[in-house]
């Protein structure tokens, strides 16, 4: 969620000036000038206030302030939120709740033979205790009995491993002969062996019949598989409508994922008006059911104040609780909770731990977070190498931010070989995804013929594509074009106009006041 630093090479032919005044460049650190040039490139309120906490003695604290003023008169957007995550339950063996991990004990005697139906009563207590020796063992034996749910049963435990090895297409067999003798979990379970193409030929419409045969039996799970079918059209017809009823449905049978799900639905509108206090509900119910992505996306309403009031140390808890449900994006945002102190002390070395958990986890901006904690040492020593297989890692994901990054460090040797053309590259990647500051970055390397053949009407159009997103050095250096010519027919009046506005962006960019000053108007 925190957005990145922008660093920019804009120096021209005939302007030699710096990005601040003298005096602020004594006066500020280093982590200030990358904090400020964050929340210029972010040009949201959150990013402001955060610069006047981090740096409250700096000279700019009086520009980010005017800055809140003047975004106070308009809606500013949001903090950045990626769109929840959904994801269907993992195998179950019951009709109402999933289960604890699978924890391997080794009976120490012989179990003597039993009934059925006390082979299943057994089955089940010992999976329940996380002994699934035992429940494979009892469970076998009521499988063999004629006992459907045994038959699911065993079939989880193939496809899960550990009392015995993986086998998927055993489960898919022992899921078939539960659903085939009335064990509606056992359709859930080959359901979705069918939907992800696991232990079978994927096959979505097989998927949806054996979930609808499920739901129809009382499998909450299969209610919910079902209705996220139905909301991305895979296997049946896309219909929101549908989707919104069965993850209803699954949620008042108690399905933590499928009160997750409706949430998702409610809090964006898919379906119905827009409910953030009904999301934040239905959240909730997720989190309690012990579904990670519920608390995930409550913890981020907790957070900005969406469908319930600010309470940054709530989000921190169900941060955590996300991230030690295995959510990676929970990771990420604990992250930047610790690293700059909000809801808990800061603490920029657990920051850089969670930011790297989630970038393994698959979270492209936590990526990008890591790289900037292994770039600049926050909460661990610098490795430049490290950084820049972060950033790699991050762009390969499509993080813009992630591939500017990239290309700032191969145009200037950072952690990798002086690499203009892959500079280019990555600077062009960053852009085409709206990534302003790599607009910029990429129209400087056109403009001076850094990577590429010196193009100045491609620089001219790079520039004001950034300055079209707002980015302030990109109005700055689309105004030199003006002022001089070169790429587009020079124009004062224009230059002008560009220079204002770079400086309506970011109030004290000298780059811009220098430019109004040598057109002899007062900045």
């Amino acid at each position: 969620m925190r957005s990145d630093r922008l660093i920019l090479l804009v120096l021209t032919a005939a302007v030699t000036s710096s990005f601040m005044p003298q005096g602020a460049r004594a006066a500020e650190s280093i982590k200030c000038k990358l904090e400020w040039q964050a929340a210029v490139d972010r040009g949201a309120a959150d990013g402001y206030r955060r610069f006047i906490k981090l740096c409250p003695a700096s000279p700019r604290v009086r520009d980010a302030r005017a800055i809140l003023v003047r975004l106070a008169a308009s809606v500013a957007p949001p903090a950045e939120a990626p769109p929840p995550i959904v994801r269907r339950p993992r195998p179950t063996e019951s009709v109402s709740a999933p289960l604890p991990p699978p924890r391997i004990v080794v009976p120490t005697a012989p179990i003597p033979p039993v009934s059925a139906d006390d082979a299943l009563n057994r089955a089940v207590a010992a999976y329940n205790a996380k002994n699934n020796a035992d429940a494979f063992r009892l469970g076998t034996q009521a499988c063999n009995a004629g006992k459907a749910r045994a038959c699911n049963l065993v079939g989880v435990l193939f496809e899960i491993g550990g009392s015995v090895p993986v086998n998927l297409p055993r489960a898919a067999q022992l899921y078939k002969q539960a659903c085939d003798t009335g064990w509606p979990t056992g359709c859930s379970n080959l359901g979705t062996l069918y939907d992800q193409g696991r232990g079978v030929l994927k096959d979505q419409p097989r998927a949806a019949q054996l979930y609808k045969q499920g739901c129809d039996g009382g499998s909450t799970a299969a209610c919910t598989n079902l209705g996220l079918l139905y909301e991305t059209g895979q296997g049946v017809p896309a219909d929101i409508a549908r989707s919104a009823q069965l993850y209803k449905q699954g949620c008042d049978g108690g399905s933590a994922e499928g009160c997750t799900n409706l949430g998702v639905l409610t809090e964006f509108g898919k379906g119905g008006p827009v409910d953030l206090t009904r999301a934040a509900q239905l959240y909730r119910q997720g989190c309690d059911g012990r579904d990670a992505v519920g608390c995930t996306n409550l913890g981020y309403l907790s957070e900005v104040g969406q469908g319930l009031p600010i309470n940054l140390a709530t989000s921190v808890q169900l941060y955590q609780r996300g991230c030690d449900g295995g959510v990676a994006r929970a990771c990420n945002n604990l992250g930047n909770m610790n690293e700059f102190g909000r809801g808990v002390a800061v603490n920029t070395a657990a920051a850089a731990q969670l930011y790297a958990k989630a970038c393994d986890g698959g979270y492209a901006t936590a990526c990008t977070n890591s790289g900037y904690m292994n770039e600049f040492g926050r909460g661990i020593p610098i490795n430049l190498s490290l950084a820049a297989w972060q950033y790699q890692r991050a762009c390969d994901r499509n993080d813009a931010r992630g591939c500017n990054n990239l290309g700032l460090m191969n145009q200037n040797g950072k952690g990798v070989p002086i690499n203009l053309v892959l500079a280019v590259q990555f600077f062009t990647k960053g852009c085409v995804s709206n990534y302003f500051a790599a607009c910029t970055n990429q129209g400087f390397m056109n403009e001076f013929g850094k990577g590429v053949s010196i193009n100045l009407a491609e620089a001219v159009r790079l520039y004001r594509r950034a300055c079209d997103g707002n980015n302030s050095q990109g109005c700055s250096n689309l105004a030199v074009r003006y002022e001089y010519g070169g790429g587009v027919t020079a124009n004062r009046q224009t230059a002008i106009e560009l220079y204002r506005k770079a400086l309506r962006l970011e109030p004290s960019l000298q780059h811009a006041k220098d430019g109004l000053k040598r057109l002899g108007v007062t900045p």
